[in-house]
């Protein structure tokens, strides 16, 4: 991972993000999980104490629990998604404020809501601010070994 600071980050991911439509090169989509922990390793490298939360829209039909598809505003259509994972931190009245390239800059949740999906969602902690220091740990490792295999290979 970089040491950009969690703003250059966004600002770099944004219009890759949204020129291919959370696309990679390849056509395969981005796993958002990564990207909050990308915003995660600057954070923390800022002091923050980052987490992850997971946005999913839920409604029950029948008598049954379903997973409704988000549509991210911002993609017009082009995207859907089960869920989205984003990387936040608490502002000091402790409140929620969503990371995520996809809005830019951060925003608080309510609003950030509004702005990607054009609604309130349920928001779910998936991973605590230890926790995801420790994915965080773990995905720089992962790096650091899969281009330990480039070069060997």
């Amino acid at each position: 991972m970089s040491k950009e600071n969690s703003s250059e980050y966004m600002r770099r991911m944004h219009p890759i993000l949204m020129r291919k439509d959370y696309k990679t090169p390849d056509g395969n989509n981005f796993y958002c999980k990564n990207i909050g922990l990308g915003v995660a390793d600057s954070l923390i490298q800022e002091g923050q104490r980052p987490f992850l939360m997971r946005f999913e829209s839920r409604v029950i039909e029948d008598g049954e629990l379903w997973t409704e598809l988000l549509f991210p505003k911002p993609f017009a259509g082009r995207v859907k998604w089960g869920s989205h994972t984003v990387c936040c931190v608490l502002d000091e009245n402790k409140n929620t404020v969503v990371y995520d390239p996809i809005a830019k800059t951060p925003l608080p949740q309510k609003e950030y809501e509004k702005y990607v999906f054009g609604k309130p969602l349920q928001g779910t902690v998936i991973s605590s601010q230890i926790k995801t220091r420790e994915l965080v740990e773990r995905q720089k490792q992962a790096a650091r070994l899969t281009a330990m295999m480039k070069d060997y290979l």
